[in-house]
């Protein structure tokens, strides 16, 4: 836009003229009375002039404004010259850099003469005066550097009310009968500012001396009032407006007033645009770290953690030593969670490659001495430290992981009651084996051993943490084990896991302390095995399920050829036995110790020898089945069954009196579907032996109960299936033990 057009429509009115002001000439058009009335005029004026309309003192002026813009090439018609107030707007820049006091303050808002919507504002939008402002200031840029803006300026006063509340100290009825009172305070910021060049930066904070005019809001009325009421406190009114200005200030003080996280982001921009002017960007880089530096310990220069990462991917691209190393002393000075962004841990390693990490030594350790507690972040550390130490490419860079290695387990061992990851524990160990830190390792698994049953547990639960276990053996010696295993083992349960545990690190002994160690677990988990009460406890285990899973054939199988592959003793092998025999409620004798038996059996067979384990548990089955067998199953005299549900309601009150009515086998139950649902459930929980049917005819339909004697049928297929078992179990001890024939016989004899 260069201009304006005014076309004056035929209008009968008296006053409303237009005087246009340039330097020091003005031009008055009027067109009131009988010369506007029946012809069209028409005023046109370039951008930079100042216009003003008189009042119309009688009748209608009717006008059609339009902005003259411009869009063909070469210069844009302008007035005859402004080359003098450019030259002073360069002049007062240039005095203006050169010196900052009280009376040229670091940046300047000037308040622009129209009104705009966001929508609308721009360098491209801007009317009469402001365009032509605009364009001196732009032109002005041209010769030299400073920054300009175009933004929303928005001040917010907050007032005090009087009178607020009615003569009695209540709310008034209609909260708009108020009187502010007292100005509290104010607050004012530039908002989505917007260059000449178009690069935009989101809000940076106002002072009401960088105003001109200084008192340019005292004379407007507010774009919002809102009220807050604060209880007994009284009440206070937010007084809102929003305004265009256009922001300047020489390049030096850019920083300054834009703040860090702007200026990095435009740094950032400004290189992949003109990577040419890499020099004079490197400047503002420098200037960015000076600030950093000299920032007080609680402004911290506002910048976040993520904030930091994107400035150092912008000074990589700089590819100064020195500029990286700055940035990294001063980051690692206050920053103790920048290991928690992975950006940042991703470019650590090339940092270390490209500079070499001698660098970066001193920052890390700074880094990592102020580690979070949080067992999320802490976890976050350990993941770096094993990704840093995997394969070191040289001796700088195993000399830092040494460093690092050092502090994480003097954290751990200060701070006990931390708790991380199974996996993170693991990668830790390995990072301690594979940097060969035996002193560490030490401290480590003396932290490990002190930590809670639950840490321990899930520790142990951990796959590669006996992978860990058997390399830290193997490198180092299993002495360093000892005494951290078997208290981990005193803490955790006898189960599962532990057996897979001890049979993944007693696979390949390789020395009598690896074997002896092996057996004192083996001996913890047996001994365990006793300690344990006769019945399960059910507020831990509250399924059958559930205690299978931990006492099942399996377990104890697996557990039996652990002791006999270390060559445990008899003692501890009859010590299992007898744990075992003495808690049938823990171990079913037909599901648990039979198949046990069985696969001792076979292995005897292999030639792996005899076992005292064998043999107490093949007479225990057998005593025990003897007398279990021996037993008739009575058959029931009539078709009563005792029943006891948990439900009192009357439909199960009914079912319950027809399970135990003697003669009656089949009952209708006709009801709903809810309820016969409900019939259906206690029946299956309580395992009755009956059969259920739903009639559909009729409605409602009806829940057809027969009752199967299928608990007696049930007990009679055990029967059989027990003395089943005993003639098998003693076929097998018939086997084992009738003669003790030499080997070479017993070998013809198979052979023929």
């Amino acid at each position: 836009m260069f201009g304006t057009l005014v076309i004056q429509l035929p209008s009968n009115y008296e006053g409303g003229q237009l005087i246009v002001y340039h330097q020091s000439k003005s031009k008055e058009f009027d067109f009131s009375g009988p010369v506007g009335c029946g012809d069209v005029h028409y005023a046109a004026f370039y951008a930079d002039c100042q216009h003003e309309i008189k009042p119309v003192t009688k009748g209608y002026r009717l006008c059609l404004i339009y902005n003259l813009v411009y869009r063909g090439c070469g210069n844009c018609p302008a007035p005859a010259d402004n080359k003098q107030i450019v030259a002073t707007v360069i002049s007062s820049m240039k005095e203006w850099g050169e010196d900052l006091d009280e009376d040229n303050p670091p940046m300047m808002t000037y308040l622009l003469e129209h009104k705009y919507c966001e929508s609308s504002l721009s360098f491209e939008l801007l009317k009469s005066s402001d365009q032509a402002i605009a364009d001196v200031l732009t032109e002005a840029k041209k010769e030299i550097e400073f920054d300009l803006y175009i933004a929303t300026v928005s001040l917010v006063e907050n007032w005090s009310v009087n009178g607020f509340f009615d003569s009695d100290c209540s709310y008034p009825s209609d909260y708009s009968d108020y009187e502010e009172d007292q100005l509290m305070d104010t607050c004012i910021t530039a908002e989505n500012l917007t260059s000449c060049g178009g690069q935009k930066i989101s809000n940076i904070d106002l002072e009401s001396e960088y105003l001109v005019p200084e008192d340019f809001f005292d004379d407007i009325d507010p774009d919002k009032k809102e009220l807050e009421v604060t209880g007994n406190e009284g009440a206070n009114v937010d007084r809102q407006y929003h305004w265009a200005a256009l922001l300047l200030w020489p390049s030096k003080y850019r920083t300054r007033n834009l703040g860090i996280v702007n200026v990095v982001q435009s740094l950032k921009k400004d290189l992949s645009i003109s990577p040419d002017k890499k020099g004079e960007l490197e400047v503002v880089a420098r200037e960015l770290l000076h600030m950093c530096a000299c920032a007080s310990p609680l402004a911290k220069c506002d910048m976040s953690a993520q904030s930091y990462v994107s400035f150092l991917q912008t000074l990589l691209s700089f590819d100064k030593v020195e500029l990286i190393s700055e940035f990294l002393d001063i980051t690692a000075s206050f920053h103790g969670d920048m290991l928690e962004y992975s950006s940042f841990c991703n470019e650590i390693p090339t940092i270390g490659l490209k500079y070499g990490w001698d660098i970066l030594r001193s920052p890390l350790l700074a880094i990592f001495n102020k580690m979070p507690t949080s067992n999320y972040l802490i976890d976050k550390y350990y993941q770096f430290l094993f990704s840093i130490s995997q394969e070191p490419v040289s001796k700088g860079q195993k000399e830092v992981c040494h460093d690092l290695a050092g502090v994480a387990v003097k954290v751990l061992s200060d701070k006990r009651d931390l708790y991380m990851t199974p996996s993170t524990c693991v990668q830790l160990l390995h990072c301690l084996q594979s940097l060969g830190e035996m002193e560490h390792i030490l401290k480590f698994m003396s932290v490990m051993a002190s930590c809670s049953n639950r840490m321990c547990s899930s520790l142990i639960e951990s796959p590669s943490f006996s992978s860990e276990v058997l390399a830290v053996g193997s490198k180092f010696g299993w002495d360093i084990l000892r005494e951290p295993l078997q208290a981990i083992f005193k803490k955790i349960s006898p189960d599962n896991n532990a057996i897979q545990f001890l049979q993944t690190i007693s696979q390949q002994l390789t020395s009598k302390v690896h074997k002896d160690i092996c057996c004192g677990l083996a001996s913890s988990i047996v001994k365990a095995l006793s300690d344990e009460p006769d019945t399960p406890n059910l507020r831990i285990m509250t399924s059958s399920d559930i205690r299978r899973e931990y006492r099942d054939s399996k377990f104890l199988l697996t557990l039996t050829k652990c002791l006999m592959s270390l060559n445990c003793e008899e003692e501890l092998l009859s010590t299992l036995a007898h744990a075992v025999i003495t808690k049938p409620e823990r171990y079913s004798v037909v599901d648990t110790l039979v198949p046990v038996c069985e696969s001792l059996y076979k292995s005897s067979k292999k030639g792996k020898g005899k076992s005292k384990l064998f043999e107490l548990l093949l007479s225990h089955c057998i005593s025990y089945l003897e007398v279990s067998s021996s037993h008739v199953v009575p058959c029931p005299a009539n078709w009563s069954e005792l029943a006891t549900f948990s439900c009192s309601c009357k439909d199960c009150v009914s079912l319950m009196r027809f399970i135990a009515d003697p003669t009656e086998t089949a009952h209708r139950f006709k009801m709903g579907k809810k309820r016969r649902d409900h019939l259906q459930s206690q029946l299956c929980d309580n395992n009755c032996s009956v059969a259920t049917s739903t009639d559909n005819s009729g409605n409602p339909h009806a829940l057809v109960v027969t009752k199967t004697r299928q608990a007696f049928q049930n007990d009679c297929q055990e029967a059989e299936r027990e003395k089943n078992i005993l003639s098998h179990l003693q076929a097998l001890h018939a086997s084992r033990f009738s003669c003790d024939e030499p080997a070479a016989k017993r070998k013809k004899g198979h052979n023929r």
